[in-house]
C-alpha cells in the first residue's frame, strides 16, 4: 500500500489496451514498439527506476 507521501507524488499514469476484437470479429494488437517510442517521447521520470 503506498503512502500518502508516494500518493501526492504520483502525477502521471500510462495506460493501453492490448487487444481489441471489433463488433465484426476482427481482432486488433498493439504494437509494443509504437507504445514504447511514444512513452519515450514523454520523458518520464520513475522514482526508483535507474534506467
Amino acid at each position: 500500500m503506498p503512502t500518502k507521501n508516494e500518493v501526492t507524488q504520483y502525477l502521471t499514469c500510462v495506460s493501453y489496451i492490448a487487444n481489441v476484437r471489433t463488433k465484426a470479429g476482427t481482432v486488433w494488437k498493439y504494437d509494443p514498439a509504437s507504445i514504447g517510442q511514444e512513452l519515450e517521447k514523454l520523458s518520464l521520470v520513475i522514482p526508483g527506476n535507474n534506467n
